[in-house]
């Protein structure tokens, strides 16, 4: 297998993944073995990663060769990875797929590791009209707008002037969703093995965007919220910071006024903006003002696919003019525009403010509701904040099983994203995201199963449990 297109881990990073790994009980090979295993099983490891070789994981680990040289070969041996003489170990999968590793899955799964709304159809299709109607203006042209059609760019920097922070359509290029500007703007900002600041926990794909840089990460906690004086202090020996302030996924916090006026960042920041209209209360919320009109060096990223469906992929950068040229220019690397006709719905969106129809918050709300009636219901021992919006609930567990249960979660018909997903150096074991996205019955259902499943992980937690059983 060749090493071309292949995202490559370094020992640093792979070390941050895997937190205590070692118990101090046992083998270390075979606890490191079964360390890289649940990485891999739980999606934190993509399929593909080359890592680190024996020895830099070695070094990096503090422990021998023989270690990491035997967890490899375990692995190998098992499916897991695929190496030869030439190339680093790869991630992979056994031939066999993850249901033949898991006899017992359950057929109707209920999906609590995504947190995406279903498409509001109706609002959808509007839109689509519209753009159909508008699509004849831009025939004349070739297609290809990098920075995106001028419709979008307007409505996109009209909606953030209205908010509080002026700005022109020449400081918005339009992406293929928040995950790609957040990588668009990583690749310019930050160097190679360069340092940076994130909340912790945060969003997983953006742990993975920095890992990918090889960056060195620091986390900062936001268990009571966010501390203005640590995060300030942590940005001047960093080259970036990362921050999610409204909804903050996985948590469900919002800055608060204060907190944003109090910053005091010296590094590069992104500012993202995905869960800003997604709130899920009773009444509609007036969205607070963008960090970035207090702090003009912030580069903020949003997107639609929370507010209205990640099947609409839109989503755009509001930086300084010169950095949205840097963008635009090397944007060339990866894709040459979004399709115009998606570009036109989302202007029809965004400029007829219908992103914060009452119909898709209210239901956000009774589905809030439904979650928190079914949890204290069936899961009393569990504990959590309930958010004034977001797409989720961090739930606190009362054992660090986390991991345990979303590799058994197949078994009893869910998915879950398990806590470690969205931290470092393995933390958040005692913490389950749980979606508040799904009809009232599927979230009533799939907390019957997610009960079950925790008396069952809980009565058994002394034992020995294996990642996964190969069968």
């Amino acid at each position: 297998m060749g090493d071309a297109g292949m995202m490559r881990l370094e020992a640093n990073a792979l070390a941050v993944l895997l937190g205590q790994w070692h118990s101090g009980t046992g083998a270390a090979h075979r606890g490191l073995s079964e360390a890289l295993q649940r990485l891999i099983v739980d999606g934190r490891l993509a399929l593909g990663v080359k890592l680190p070789s024996e020895r830099t994981l070695a070094e990096a680990l503090h422990v021998s060769r023989t270690t990491t040289s035997t967890a490899y070969r375990n692995l190998v041996a098992s499916g897991f990875l695929q190496t030869n003489s030439r190339t680093r170990a790869v991630v992979t999968l056994p031939a066999t797929s993850l249901e033949t590793l898991r006899p017992h899955r359950v057929e109707d799964v209920i999906d609590f590791s995504s947190a995406s709304p279903a498409a509001p159809g109706e609002l959808i299709h509007e839109a689509f009209r519209a753009a159909t109607d508008y699509m004849p203006r831009h025939f004349a042209g070739n297609g290809y707008e990098r920075a995106g059609i001028a419709e979008l760019r307007r409505a996109i920097a009209d909606r953030y002037s209205r908010r509080g922070l002026p700005t022109g359509p020449d400081q918005i290029m339009v992406t293929h969703g928040a995950q790609h500007a957040l990588a668009l703007v990583a690749h310019e900002l930050l160097p190679r093995n360069g340092r940076v600041v994130i909340e912790h926990p945060t969003y997983p794909n953006a742990i993975r965007v920095f890992l990918d840089r090889s960056a060195r990460i620091t986390p900062i906690s936001v268990a009571d919220g966010w501390d203005a004086e640590r995060f300030s202090a942590a940005s001047r020996t960093a080259d970036l910071t990362y921050l999610t302030p409204e909804f903050q996924n996985p948590t469900g916090l919002t800055m608060t006024e204060d907190v944003r006026r109090s910053m005091r960042l010296s590094s590069p920041t992104i500012v993202d903006e995905t869960l800003l209209d997604v709130d899920a209360g009773p009444c509609s919320f007036s969205p607070m003002t963008p960090l970035a009109a207090y702090h003009p060096q912030m580069v903020t990223i949003g997107s639609l696919s929370k507010s209205v469906w990640g099947g609409l992929r839109v989503g755009w950068v509001r930086a300084g003019t010169n950095l949205i040229d840097r963008l635009v220019r090397s944007r060339s690397l990866f894709d040459l525009g979004n399709p115009v006709l998606e570009q036109l719905a989302a202007a029809e969106l965004i400029a007829g403010d219908r992103i914060r129809d009452d119909g898709p918050r209210l239901a956000r709300h009774r589905a809030l509701n439904a979650l928190g009636t079914a949890l204290s219901t069936q899961l009393p021992g569990v504990t959590y904040a309930v958010p004034a919006g977001g797409v989720g609930l961090w739930v606190r567990l009362a054992e660090p099983i986390s991991t345990r249960m979303a590799n058994t979660a197949p078994d009893h018909g869910l998915l879950l994203a398990a806590g470690p997903r969205y931290g470092v150096g393995g933390a958040f074991e005692r913490y389950l995201r749980l979606p508040f996205t799904l009809p009232g019955d599927e979230l009533r259902d799939g907390v019957d199963r997610l009960a079950a499943l925790y008396s069952a992980v809980l009565a058994g937690r002394t034992g020995h449990h294996p990642p996964c059983a190969i069968a």
